[in-house]
């Protein structure tokens, strides 16, 4: 079972149940009962640290009462030494939320019963029915709408806010994230276009899925007709982190029609799921907590991330890749240093797959969300105004200069012209040198418009003949590297 909040794969701290479990201290029994004692069965609770004043602080665990094999009302956590805040996220059917979290702290050893009440919809005296949520309400299409969509028999919660086109869809981590975990970027998000997040099935204020082992297929179907019901209008830009990113994969090769823009951010990347396979056994415990079926959304997560890896990359539309800067966070069992090393390159890999643009979130180790939310929001915005404008948008030309070997050459310069054709520069539009951007390391950048280009060494590395003329098309928010190799040069050097 895995419940991280920025990724789906990889142990954070406190990120797994199961390693939770191994160095406890204490358990809280949480007994969810109506006002006369009855056990009320099917409940969600998460548990944060207390933060003062009994407010919930950083995330540790969530449980449902199913997850010890039992629907009796018990739910168990196991924590170490310290305060906590319990927080229940899933009423019983008939039952409304508890309106504040329950403050309790656990010492070595102590296992102690906490009894959370629930009254009924309709007040203490009211009859136990079946809350009327927002599938009847009007507004899922536009403005701001809180409230439950039916998508055929079953409902998923979806909160939109804000205006403007195109919709931006958040699709959450974990397996097991919520809409919440998108509360600290959301209301920013917000004010440049209409942002929308979501439940998925079993989570949060959604419905259950149909019993038996899911894949992300039946994830990225559940999407597609969430959209579909509440009539929101795409293209979107859909924004996946960690797990969700696997998610927006699938779905844009699903439904490209759908996708006008994407945001990994620190997305479980293509071809990551094989090198953590490679370098972690498949019977080890580890591999079958992070890889297993049995979690929050029932999801197959290895199968599920083989099927987003053979998904074709979104095509035609502006992306972008945030990916982390410090270490994840894997746990002590595991060769983190190469599991970081894989991961990275296969952010990379995947960013140029994309002709996108991939940034490094420098202050930012297992939740860039939370503790980068000012890049994730920059982020989306620009792939905001990529969508709505891709006329005049930047793309990025990278141009690479490099021996036969492939070896890095620094010092040349370029000039950039309009592709008049046939091998012929048109309009003149720049130059820029290789230490304009920075660094002298062989890479020269040019930020501009959408179109096609042509472009000339106008300096060469020293001892380096030019190299031949190169073209490049460029789309809005895109990333193309030119890849220029120089040859020795054959002049007679200069006394």
């Amino acid at each position: 079972m895995i419940r991280g909040v920025a990724l789906a794969i990889v142990l954070a701290t406190f990120g797994s149940s199961s390693s939770l479990a191994a160095s406890t201290d204490g358990t809280f029994w949480v007994h969810i009962m109506a006002a006369d004692g009855t056990p009320l069965p099917d409940a969600c609770v998460e548990i944060y640290a207390d933060a003062g004043n009994s407010t919930p602080g950083a995330f540790r665990d969530g449980h449902c009462d199913k997850d010890d094999g039992a629907r009796d009302g018990t739910i168990v956590l196991a924590v170490p030494v310290g305060a906590y805040v319990l927080v229940e996220t899933v009423a019983p059917t008939g039952y409304d939320l508890p309106t504040t979290g329950t403050p309790r702290q656990i010492e070595a050893g102590e296992t102690q019963d906490v009894i959370i009440e629930n009254t009924p919809i309709g007040g203490p005296t009211g009859p136990a029915t079946p809350r009327p949520e927002a599938e009847t309400s009007p507004g899922p299409a536009s403005g701001d709408f809180e409230g439950r969509v039916d998508i055929g028999g079953r409902s998923l919660f979806l909160n939109c806010t804000g205006s403007g086109e195109p919709t931006v869809l958040l699709e959450a981590g974990g397996p097991g994230l919520t809409s919440d975990s998108w509360a600290v970027v959301q209301p920013d998000i917000a004010r440049v276009a209409r942002t929308c997040s979501y439940d998925r099935a079993f989570l949060g204020k959604s419905d259950p899925a149909p019993e038996g082992p899911r894949t992300i297929e039946n994830s990225v179907n559940d999407l597609h007709a969430l959209l579909t019901a509440a009539g929101i209008k795409c293209p979107c830009v859909f924004v996946g982190a960690s797990w969700g990113g696997a998610i927006v994969r699938l779905y844009a090769d699903r439904f490209p029609d759908d996708v006008g823009g994407v945001v990994f951010v620190d997305a479980i990347p293509p071809g990551f799921v094989e090198q953590f396979r490679s370098l972690v056994k498949d019977d080890t415990p580890e591999s079958q907590r992070l890889l297993g079926v049995d979690g929050y959304e029932h999801v197959d997560q290895l199968s599920s991330l083989q099927m987003a890896d053979e998904a074709a990359p979104p095509a035609g539309v502006p992306a972008l890749v945030l990916t982390h800067g410090r270490d994840l966070g894997f746990d002590v069992s595991l060769p983190g240093n190469q599991l970081e090393t894989a991961w990275r390159d296969a952010q990379v890999a995947y960013a140029n797959a994309l002709g996108a643009r991939l940034i490094v979130a420098g202050k930012s180790g297992s939740d860039l969300v939370q503790e980068q939310p000012d890049v994730v929001v920059a982020g989306i915005t620009y792939i905001v105004a990529s969508a709505r404008s891709p006329e005049t948008s930047s793309g990025t030309i990278r141009v690479h200069t490099t021996a036969d070997d492939g070896t890095g050459l620094a010092g040349a310069c370029y000039e950039i012209y309009d592709d008049a054709g046939n091998g012929e520069a048109g309009t003149y539009r720049g130059g820029a040198c290789d230490n304009e951007d920075g660094a002298i390391d062989g890479t020269v950048v040019f930020v501009i418009g959408p179109g096609s280009y042509f472009l000339r060494e106008a300096q060469s590395p020293q001892g380096y003949d030019p190299g031949d003329d190169a073209t490049a098309t460029v789309r809005a928010g895109s990333v193309v590297d030119v890849l220029v190799v120089n040859r020795r040069s054959t002049a007679t050097p200069v006394p």
